[in-house]
């Protein structure tokens, strides 16, 4: 019995410890505050205040005017329907992968990166050996050129890629390409 009153008397003269050393510390280090500026011996305010306007910081040459740039906000896109152009003879088109990964995630990455430069791309799902890979891949594109230009951009910024050529058929209308 003796024991739990000593027991919340430890605590509570823990508690009382606590709180006159927290006190004793406020009023140790108002009156260091209160010392300092006697000694400091300015009734006015330690550091100098100064009004700057915000127009001065920012260069002439940074200040943007978009409205200017873009006066209109609509852009015209070229519209075709693949399904109603009739390919006479087989056509070469080509794809450009830039990755293959186990994780949806790590291949949205990649997308977003290529997002940032610009290219559209696709993520792709697949299946090898009963596991699901997921393709990044650009394209397709009817023009070589347009492919040796991508191709510069992504070796610029060090991303791989492999790129693929297939050939079309009068039965393979279904494919959209830019």
């Amino acid at each position: 019995m003796n024991r739990r009153k000593t027991g919340r008397r430890e605590v509570g003269e823990r508690i009382q410890t606590f709180l006159i050393g927290f006190f004793l510390g406020c009023i140790l280090s108002f009156s260091l505050s209160s010392w300092f500026l006697y000694l400091n011996g300015s009734s006015g305010p330690v550091v100098k205040e100064e009004s700057v306007s915000v127009e001065n910081l920012i260069p002439a040459e940074q200040e943007y005017e978009f409205w200017d740039m873009f006066p209109n906000n609509e852009v015209e896109v070229e519209k075709f329907n693949v399904q109603d152009r009739k390919y006479t003879h087989s056509e070469e088109i080509w794809e450009i992968q830039t990755g293959s990964f186990y994780k949806y995630y790590d291949a949205n990455q990649v997308r977003g990166s290529l997002i940032l430069l610009g290219l559209e791309a696709r993520i792709e799902r697949v299946s090898i050996e009963d596991k699901n890979r997921y393709r990044v891949i650009l394209g397709p594109y009817n023009k070589k050129a347009k492919v040796v230009e991508i191709e510069k951009l992504l070796e610029e910024n060090d991303i791989e890629s492999i790129t693929k050529s297939i050939i079309l058929e009068k039965s393979k209308n279904e494919l959209q390409i830019p």
